[in-house]
């Protein structure tokens, strides 16, 4: 757009009125915000972890036997 028509879309953005958003929605998230600082963090601790580590662990170390086997085949 150039020209007028720019003008006139810029002259209607800025007709709008402010996005505020109400006292009482602005009340509640400021104590919700509070009370999620007040409290002590909560630390998760997820136990699936270690598991997946020790069987992608010993997948990749099955492939590398299985391949070291294929190799020894060969040369021999």
């Amino acid at each position: 757009m150039t020209g007028p028509d720019r003008d006139r879309l810029f002259d209607m953005l800025a007709a709008l009125p402010a996005a505020t958003p109400p006292v009482e929605a602005t009340e509640r998230l400021r104590a919700r915000c509070h009370a999620a600082l007040c409290q002590p963090p909560q630390i998760q601790t997820d136990s699936r972890w270690p598991w997946l580590f020790v069987a992608v662990s010993l997948l990749y170390f099955a492939a590398g036997v299985a391949q070291a086997l294929t190799i020894l085949r060969l040369t021999s």
